[in-house]
């Protein structure tokens, strides 16, 4: 026995002596421009973001990734994206140019974070906004279609990237057209605030056919991909909503994630949509049970059940939050008790949300088709009283009908807190006893608003 535990001990020594002390994953450079003090890193999806002292133009910071990752971060002007793979280090170095500076990169990953600078110098000029969403629908088709084109012939001429990145970043650039194509609907909507608007259903063909694959290097790499997951799946459920379905869209939308069989991206998708649905679901426990059915992440679901928790008072039922003697455009106060006896459809809104001003045109047709029934339409203003004479001229300008009310104290207002808004516009329903119907009721533009109306025989 003894010979063979004498045999083992070289090779073990031998083992030993050869094996390296693993290199620290870094991430360093040297900056040209010496104002620079600092760079922050925003991880794209999960993790805190990471500050990096400057000193004397020179850094070097540890990371510690077990996936591939991508930060957001800014050196002097010049915005970036930076890929890092698992346990690979990069050097960022800024050098002094004719007309400015220029960064290169460094290391194992240096070709894929020249190719995303290049990438986001070669969007710069394309049109956004307004500008881009103004276009009709064969123009912003072809210019997303153009735009493709362009980043995949960048990728493809990139020398030295890994086949890896490669292949996911050709991934993202489809999925980015195609999520650019998906959201042109809505957004069209919201700029010419025409609610009516549909695109052709040949455009539509583009994103709706489309055999998903639960890819999950795609979904840790892309935003777009992930962005179009949820919105597919939102778009499928607003749609069978429009078709008859008497479900609420964030149920069809949760119980439409169940199709889907990867455990994570499933999960994610539901609690990512979830935290904030939340907050303005019109049918909390509906919302909650819905959500508690489709995901399998405890910490999720604790995480969420905390917040219904605290949003418990607003259920359907339950005695509404009132407000007191806020300033009536008609003179006088007004508060919530004085219009006991009829249902209460609430707007809260402001002069300068443009997606408030958008349901204007909707909002004037209800109170028209319901013009002496059972049902008073107020309006609560949540302007500065900088901006009092602004809420003046709108009422004026746009021919608001309705209660038009000025809250005390703007986001502050007591009535407005115990209503956890935290973005507008908000539509709110009480019953002629002043409990709540909903405290996220259907927007003017929502054919279920209308729905909902002739359920309660208004």
């Amino acid at each position: 026995m003894k010979k063979i535990f004498l045999l083992f001990i070289p090779a073990l020594m031998l083992s030993c002596s050869k094996t390296e002390t693993p290199t620290e994953q870094t991430i360093s450079g040297k900056l040209a421009d010496k104002s620079i003090t600092s760079i922050s890193l925003f991880p794209q999806f999960e993790g805190n973001p990471q500050i990096i002292m400057i000193k004397n133009g020179q850094f070097s910071h540890p990371l510690k990734l077990d996936k591939p990752t991508t930060f957001m971060t800014k050196i002097g002007n010049e915005r970036l994206n930076l890929f890092i793979d698992k346990g690979n280090s990069l050097v960022i170095n800024q050098n002094k140019k004719a007309d400015g500076y220029e960064v290169e990169f460094l290391g194992k990953d240096a070709a894929a974070n020249e190719y995303l600078r290049k990438k986001i110098k070669l969007n710069s000029t394309t049109p956004r906004g307004r500008e881009l969403y103004l276009k009709t629908e064969k123009e912003f088709g072809e210019i997303l279609a153009n735009i493709k084109t362009k980043e995949m012939e960048l990728l493809n001429n990139s020398n030295s990237i890994p086949s890896s990145f490669k292949k996911l970043e050709q991934k993202h650039i489809q999925y980015t057209y195609l999520i650019g194509l998906l959201n042109f609907e809505g957004s069209y909507k919201y700029y010419t605030q025409n609610p009516d608007f549909k695109v052709s259903k040949e455009f539509a063909a583009i994103y709706e056919d489309i055999n998903l694959d639960y890819d999950m290097d795609l979904f840790s790499y892309s935003s777009n991909y992930r962005g179009f997951l949820q919105n597919k799946s939102f778009l499928k459920a607003e749609k069978a909503v429009e078709n008859g379905n008497k479900k609420l869209v964030e149920v069809l939308f949760l119980e439409y994630l169940k199709e889907i069989d990867n455990d994570e991206i499933r999960n994610w998708l539901a609690y990512d949509t979830s935290r904030f649905v939340i907050q303005s679901t019109s049918d909390l426990k509906e919302f909650f049970d819905a959500f508690s059915s489709v995901s399998t992440n405890q910490t999720h679901i604790e995480a969420l059940k905390k917040e219904y928790e605290k949003l418990k008072p607003l259920m359907k039922g339950m005695p509404s939050p009132k407000f007191v003697n806020y300033e009536n455009n008609a003179g006088g106060k007004t508060s919530l008790d004085d219009l006991q006896g009829k249902y209460v459809y609430i707007d809260v809104w402001a002069t300068w949300c443009g997606p408030c001003i958008q349901e204007i045109p909707s909002l004037k047709k209800i109170e028209k088709q319901y013009h002496n029934k059972n049902i008073e339409f107020v309006s609560i203003s949540i302007d500065k009283m900088k901006d009092h004479p602004k809420w003046k001229k709108m009422i004026v300008d746009k021919s608001l009908g309705g209660t038009q009310l000025l809250a005390d104290k703007e986001w502050q207002s007591k009535f407005i807190q115990d209503y956890r808004i935290s973005g507008i516009p908000r539509f709110i329903l009480i019953d002629p006893k002043g409990n709540i119907v909903s405290h996220n009721a259907p927007r003017p533009s929502n054919i279920s608003l209308i729905n909902t109306f002739e359920e309660l025989g208004i």
